[in-house]
């Protein structure tokens, strides 16, 4: 039997899970990725939904190898690529932060990843 769920379920579920994180409930929220990514592996998100939760458990190695693991089936993604150079900034690899926030799918990325790149740089003045 094939579980058929519709695109505004897939939101509603997703946006859950990510709720789960922001209210603390951790514990649910990784459960509830690891249900999502099982029905949605085609998907991105779930995968960097559950690695969001190991970094807020402080988890920064698990997470890391968890999205390296995540980038070999979603090489183009641009949300698994911020992530990890996020945890590399975090671990104060400014370096290998720069290396993911460089790459080429940032060229025309504003927002977050613009935001580090120049806090990078205000680093290197310094």
């Amino acid at each position: 039997m094939r579980i058929r769920i519709s695109e505004d379920e897939k939101s509603f579920l997703t946006e859950s899970a990510f709720l789960l994180k922001e209210m603390g409930k951790l514990e649910e929220a990784k459960n509830t990725f690891k249900g999502l990514i099982a029905l949605f592996p085609e998907s991105d998100l779930p995968y960097v939904g559950y690695a969001e939760v190991l970094m807020a458990e402080r988890k920064l190695n698990e997470a890391e190898l968890f999205l390296k693991e995540t980038l070999e089936k979603f090489s183009y993604s641009e949300l698994v690529n911020f992530h990890l150079g996020e945890i590399s900034l975090l671990k104060g690899d400014v370096e290998k932060a720069r290396e993911f926030f460089e790459k080429k799918i940032y060229k025309n990325l504003k927002g977050a990843a613009q935001d580090y790149l120049k806090f990078i740089e205000n680093l290197n003045k310094k």
